[in-house]
């Protein structure tokens, strides 16, 4: 896992995964979002950050490689997206505490 900053340098028109949810719980979705990708093994490079948009909270996971924003974005029913420019492919998703209970119950710690 890269830093967000270095992805953006290294990847400028990056794949896109977008997670949203209000910011009432306290799940920790940064490490879940990481333990989900790390099970499915990405074969490039990708980065993940926390972001606020306006009354949105973001997880979100920049990939340099599109099949590994698909496996992603398969696994957490993501629609496609194509909100932001400057991305080669988006996905959004709800992030809400539903599916975070459930990718617990089934990640490895």
């Amino acid at each position: 896992m890269l830093s967000w900053d270095r992805m953006m340098d290294r990847h400028p028109a990056g794949h896109l995964v977008t997670g949203f949810h209000d910011g009432k719980d306290r799940v920790n979705r940064e490490r879940l979002l990481a333990r989900l990708i790390e099970a499915l093994k990405p074969t490039g490079q990708f980065a993940i950050r926390k972001h606020r948009d306006r009354d949105l909270y973001l997880m979100q996971a920049f990939f340099a490689r599109k099949d590994d924003a698909e496996r992603l974005g398969e696994a957490l029913q993501a629609r496609r997206g194509s909100g932001d420019p400057g991305w080669a492919t988006q996905r959004t998703f709800s992030f809400d505490k539903t599916t975070c209970d459930k990718l617990d119950a089934v990640l490895p710690s």
